[in-house]
C-alpha cells in the first residue's frame, strides 16, 4: 500500500457489522444513506494502542482538512471497562485477539442524503477496526445530547469508554505542554 490512498468498501447498511484492518497511513472508506435525518450511534472496537481519525462529510469523502464531523480514537486513552481476564484465554489466540480489542463510540445527528465515513490509521501498525451503526429514533432529555460522547438514557448520560462528566464532554486525555526558550 501507498501512503495516502484508501480502501473503498462502498455502501455500508446501518445495522451491519463491518471490519477491516487498515495499514498505517491509510485512510478506509465507506458510504452511509440516511433516508431522514436520525441520531446515528457508531459502535468501534479497536486495539488498546490504536490511534484512528474517524471522519464523517456529507455527500462527499471527508479529507484530514474537510469534513463535518472528526472524532480521534486513542485506544490507549480508553477507560478500560473490563480488565478481568479468564485462565482460558491464555490457551487460545482466538480469545486472545477478541480479548485485546477495546469497545468505545459516539453519536452524531445526521442529515438526509448520502454520508462518507473515513478512518485513518495513524498508528505504527497495521490495525483492526469493527464498526457496528444503530439508529437512534428518539433523544431523551440530554441538553447536550451527552456532546456526541454518551447515551442519553433516562435524562442521564452514559458515557463511552474514554469520556467523562456529567455530559461526558470531557475526554479522558492527558494533554502535555512543553514549555520552549
Amino acid at each position: 500500500f501507498q501512503k495516502g490512498r484508501a480502501i473503498d468498501t462502498g455502501e455500508v447498511d446501518i445495522g451491519a457489522q463491518v471490519m477491516q484492518t487498515i495499514p498505517p497511513g491509510l485512510f478506509w472508506r465507506f458510504q452511509i444513506t440516511i433516508h431522514h435525518p436520525i441520531y446515528l450511534k457508531f459502535n468501534i472496537s479497536l486495539a488498546k494502542d490504536s490511534l484512528l481519525g474517524i471522519y464523517g462529510r456529507r455527500n462527499i469523502p471527508p479529507t484530514h482538512t474537510q469534513f463535518d464531523f472528526v472524532k480521534l480514537m486513542d485506544g490507549k486513552q480508553l477507560v478500560k471497562q473490563d480488565s478481568k481476564v479468564s485462565d482460558d484465554t491464555q490457551h487460545s489466540p482466538r480469545n486472545l485477539i477478541l480479548t485485546s480489542l477495546q469497545e468505545t463510540g459516539f453519536i452524531e445527528y445526521m442529515d438526509q442524503g448520502p454520508w462518507y465515513l473515513a478512518f485513518y490509521n495513524d498508528g505504527k501498525k497495521m490495525e483492526q477496526v469493527f464498526v457496528l451503526t444503530t439508529a437512534i429514533e428518539i433523544m431523551d432529555d440530554c441538553s447536550t445530547n451527552c456532546n456526541g460522547n454518551g447515551e442519553c438514557i433516562s435524562g442521564h448520560c452514559h458515557c463511552f469508554p474514554g469520556f467523562l462528566g456529567p455530559d461526558c464532554a470531557r475526554g479522558n486525555v492527558v494533554i502535555l505542554i512543553g514549555l520552549g526558550k
